[in-house]
């Protein structure tokens, strides 16, 4: 097989590359697969004017066919090594990490620049160019040039010891190695060649093979390097956004531990300075009813009967903002104890159907306070205006809410004409709706009354 049948073999191989490479720049937008994509195109139209003399289409040593003569020969690999070098910046970022080297890569590209162009203005006047003698020295050393610049370059990329770095030098040094090898055989090549090994370009060839494969394993390596970076990236800002998320919760708990700690003084303080004297108005107030006569008794009563009322409702304001109450249990203790002692009052029997074990169930202050509301004003309203004997308060617990029934055997109501407990029921209904509770009502006339408080969790 001679080198002109193996050619076109060579071409498809790097076409097919140029095509993997096109579609990656197209959907990457990375600089390095641009670079790339233009060396190869450079090394493919070397070999496609190589194989085709195309420049013979216009003649022989005409100045036409003699410009395409160095287009093919100058323009199309010395590109291809401008390409190189912009391909080695973006990949290794050559300009940062090696600013040294790179003034010697930026004196090669200018110098490379200026071979062409001068090669071009040359070719216009000259006839007799190719493969004058000249012309092979000039061109033997701008090739030794880039060699020697090359290996520099793989020198200092060497030194750096990473694995994209090695890659790259790799690649590199199989293209000196060969295309030096290449060079060489130019010097001793024959004129009749049968074999394409026999041809000096066949191991160029090899050289371009050898360092694309090594070039695009190190693209493939710094794409997935940079991808395990963007992760990396991603991990450290969820870590920080979590941080953050854990420092509000931390300021938001000590926050909340302030406002307890608030609620505990205030609590202590109402108990120890309100309550105590309230406690002195209502004894004060039973002394002197015993002292003195029947008209006095009667608004000294009132004063003793307003003060424990007072002492009452101080209780439980100091009930409520005691954060160690903010559960279901302490809850259910309190309406228990409270109903009882109130109930007992007005000589109405009352009956309690509780769990006997509550679980730990929190409740927001606000909630608590809410439920107990509502059952003290059903209470209220049974000893007003229900004619009660006996009451019932019944708790269930779900699994995702609990009701609070109270079950009365007074006289009842008709439920469609409430205008009579009207403002008592509205009241009972708004502050459920505050806590996203329930409120239901059942009564008939002479069967008693049923109120149901029901809490979502």
């Amino acid at each position: 097989m001679t080198f002109e049948e193996i050619v076109p073999i060579f071409i498809g191989m790097l076409g097919m590359m140029m095509l993997y490479v096109g579609l990656q720049s197209f959907f990457l937008r990375d600089k390095a697969y641009l670079f790339y994509f233009l060396y190869i195109l450079a090394w493919i139209f070397f070999f496609l004017f190589h194989n085709t003399n195309v420049y013979h289409l216009f003649g022989e040593n005409t100045p036409l066919s003699q410009f395409f003569f160095i287009f093919h020969r100058v323009g199309f690999p010395m590109f291809s090594y401008i390409a190189y070098f912009w391909f080695s910046d973006a990949l290794m970022d050559l300009h940062k990490e090696f600013p040294v080297f790179w003034k010697y890569a930026g004196f090669a590209q200018k110098l490379l620049w200026v071979y062409i162009i001068f090669m071009l203005i040359i070719s216009a006047f000259s006839i007799d160019l190719n493969y004058t003698f000249y012309f092979e020295i000039i061109h033997t050393f701008v090739r030794i040039s880039l060699a020697i610049v090359a290996t520099i370059g793989i020198v200092n990329v060497y030194q750096k010891r990473n694995r994209l770095g090695h890659l790259y030098v790799t690649g590199s040094a199989l293209l000196i190695f060969f295309g030096v090898m290449a060079m060489v055989f130019s010097f001793f090549m024959k004129q009749d060649l049968k074999y394409f090994w026999e041809a000096p370009l066949f191991y160029q060839q090899i050289g371009i093979i050898l360092e694309l494969l090594f070039f695009s394993i190190a693209l493939s390596y710094k794409n997935k390097r940079t991808e395990i970076q963007k992760i990396s990236t991603e991990q450290m800002l969820n870590l920080e956004r979590e941080q953050r998320e854990i420092e509000l919760l931390r300021i938001a708990l000590e926050k909340q531990q302030v406002v307890e700690q608030e609620r505990n003084r205030i609590s202590k303080d109402m108990h120890d300075d309100l309550g105590s004297g309230l406690t002195k108005i209502a004894i004060l107030s039973e002394v002197a009813k015993r002292q003195r006569g029947q008209t006095l008794d009667n608004q000294l009563s009132k004063i003793s009967e307003s003060a424990r009322e007072l002492v009452d409702n101080l209780n439980q304001i100091i009930w409520t903002l005691n954060p160690h109450n903010d559960n279901l249990e302490s809850l259910s203790a309190y309406i228990r104890e409270y109903a009882s002692k109130f109930l007992d009052t007005f000589e109405i029997d009352s009956s309690f159907d509780f769990p006997v074990k509550i679980d730990s169930i929190s409740l927001p202050e606000h909630t608590r306070r809410n439920i107990f509301l509502v059952t003290k004003e059903s209470l209220n309203n049974i000893v007003k205006h229900a004619k009660a004997t006996q009451v019932k308060i019944q708790l269930s617990v779900g699994k995702d809410d609990f009701s609070l029934q109270i079950l009365d055997n007074g006289i009842g109501f008709d439920s469609s004409h409430t205008r009579k407990f009207g403002n008592g029921l509205k009241n009972m209904e708004k502050r459920m709706e505050e806590i996203g509770g329930k409120f239901e009502v059942s009564s008939l006339p002479c069967n008693g009354t049923l109120l149901k408080f029901t809490t979502f969790m």
